[in-house]
């Protein structure tokens, strides 16, 4: 159970380094050409967890502070699992977001942008992360950029991505379900199902 909660955290630490569809659209504009909405302060996902087919306790993650500069502080919860809680930082602008960034933002890699394509594998290497090692690689691959998915909040239109590292047994691969306007809609792995049933924008 530990270890199914260690990687339900270590995969939702990395998940919003993706972007994704309109909401509840008929079709599924061009990410190239939208942006990333849902990067302001106080806005909070809630999700319903289940660990190796038993519902768990409800995750959270939420956006507490714009530091400038386009950094955002975020703080998330895993009841019963060993971290707790984590803060990260995101460099989020346009259709830029980056990962692996300290709270001044001196230390950025960049994971998404409008060049990204589907079916190409990209990575990157890990500098600020709880979960990883420095030097550890994170390497995505953007399964689908329209997929539709239905959650306890509703039904999206997603992009679908899967994400994995050089370590399995630190983050085993995961795919995710990405709206641009909501965030995270949901991600699962042979340990766990994350589905959000509601935040508060």
């Amino acid at each position: 159970m530990k270890t199914a909660l260690k990687c339900i955290a270590a995969a939702a630490f990395i998940l919003f380094s993706f972007a994704a569809c309109e909401e509840d659209s008929p079709t599924c504009p061009s990410y190239q050409t939208t942006s990333f909405t849902f990067a302001k302060a106080g806005n909070k996902w809630i999700y319903r967890t289940t660990v190796d087919s038993h519902t768990g306790e409800d995750a959270t993650m939420e956006i507490t502070r714009n530091m400038g500069g386009n950094i955002f502080e975020i703080v998330s919860t895993f009841p019963g699992s060993e971290f707790g809680s984590v803060t990260q930082y995101w460099y989020i602008k346009d259709d830029k977001f980056g990962m692996n960034s300290d709270s001044a933002g001196t230390t950025i890699d960049i994971m998404f942008d409008k060049n990204t394509q589907e079916g190409r594998i990209y990575s990157a290497v890990v500098r600020n992360n709880p979960f990883l090692d420095p030097g550890d690689s994170i390497y995505f691959n953007m399964l689908s950029v329209c997929t539709n998915v239905s959650v306890p909040a509703g039904a999206f239109n997603c992009f679908r991505v899967r994400i994995w590292s050089n370590d399995p047994d630190k983050m085993p691969e995961t795919d995710i379900y990405i709206n641009k306007n909501s965030g995270i809609i949901k991600q699962y792995n042979e340990f766990m199902i994350m589905e959000l049933e509601s935040k508060n924008f």
